[in-house]
């Protein structure tokens, strides 16, 4: 039993790399309370506590319970074995009161008296506190409370009160401070011009201090410039499905900001004729502005242009410049 025990547990344990586990031992008093006939054979001695928790969430865990309880003036020695869930309070915090409840089985030994040796179902309760001391190391003060059918043929109804203390070690388990710090950093937006509009909603990230901005950045006549991630296929002003998902995320943004306009405008490298690639461009930037009119923006809110090979913003003399040269860029304003 005591070998299946230990096998649980380091399947347990090799669950998740990143599980959050609890290892514990302690030391206690084993305390008979009824039946008169289990009294009359035990009597109070020492015990030891052992146990391996997986978090499930920050308020319950599930544990396994290795309870080894010893009796005075009697040869007999039980080991229970128990799988219990554990119900707390945050157990984030350093100071968190515990409930528990299992259910296992009981081995009950006599060394040298005539009794024959038993194992059984027994009920394990329980309360106590933990004190998480360090991010891997606390103290646990509890005290169980465990039922025994039949000890032995005589001695029924056993029952015995478990006061214990004892140490825990915390395996990839996260503190108060470490929940908060990771909160933090991710509610916290970098606001890198100090408008009052996070970097990652600021269109226009290089606004002058003190400048009165709207709700996405931009001062009142200032135009900000995004470049849509929209690809088409060669030669055409087909909208691949893969840029859909681009198309919608800039609509998305349109309707969060009513008062915006955008004027899409579409270039293209220098390779072919001028007047073939101000077709195509402007082909294009119609494109996006019909998928944006399907999904949900007003016409009057849009305008579509092509330039063709107009304003590049890399060199067209390589692939990788001509590549950057073709693209598709809002530009937008308040109404």
């Amino acid at each position: 039993m005591k070998n299946c025990f230990i096998i649980i547990g380091l399947l347990l344990t090799a669950f998740s790399a990143s599980a959050q586990i609890e290892l514990g031992l302690g030391v206690g008093q084993t305390n008979t309370t009824a039946k008169r006939s289990f009294t009359d054979i035990a009597k109070d001695e020492n015990s030891n506590n052992y146990w391996l928790g997986y978090q499930l969430d920050n308020y319950s865990a599930v544990q396994l319970d290795h309870d080894h309880l010893d009796f005075e003036q009697t040869d007999l020695k039980t080991k229970a074995y128990t799988l219990a869930y554990v119900l707390s309070t945050d157990n984030t915090a350093k100071f968190y009161p515990f409930l528990k409840a299992g259910l296992g089985i009981a081995q009950h030994k006599f060394d040298q008296s005539s009794f024959p040796n038993k194992n059984q179902i027994g009920v394990k309760l329980g309360l106590g506190l933990n004190f998480d001391l360090i991010k891997y190391f606390g103290l646990q003060a509890g005290i169980s409370y465990h039922y025994f059918d039949k000890v032995t043929d005589t001695a029924k109804n056993a029952q015995l009160v478990n006061p214990y203390i004892g140490i825990k070690f915390n395996f990839g388990k996260e503190t108060v401070a470490a929940v908060t710090e990771r909160i933090e950093k991710a509610v916290a937006k970098t606001d890198t011009d100090k408008d009052g509009v996070a970097d990652e909603d600021d269109k226009c990230p290089n606004t002058a201090a003190g400048t009165k901005v709207n709700s996405y950045g931009c001062a009142d006549k200032e135009t900000a410039s995004v470049k849509l991630n929209v690809l088409f296929k060669t030669g055409q002003a087909v909208i691949t499905d893969d840029s859909q998902a681009e198309i919608i995320k800039f609509a998305d943004f349109m309707k969060q900001y009513p008062n915006v306009k955008a004027h899409i405008k579409g270039y293209t490298d220098n390779t072919g004729a001028e007047a073939l690639n101000i077709r195509i461009s402007n082909n294009r930037a119609q494109a996006v502005k019909k998928s944006l009119i399907a999904n949900g923006i007003n016409a009057d809110r849009i305008q579509a242009t092509g330039y063709g090979p107009k304003d590049p913003i890399a060199d067209n003399t390589s692939d990788a410049g001509r590549q950057q040269n073709r693209r598709v860029v809002a530009e937008i304003t308040n109404k």
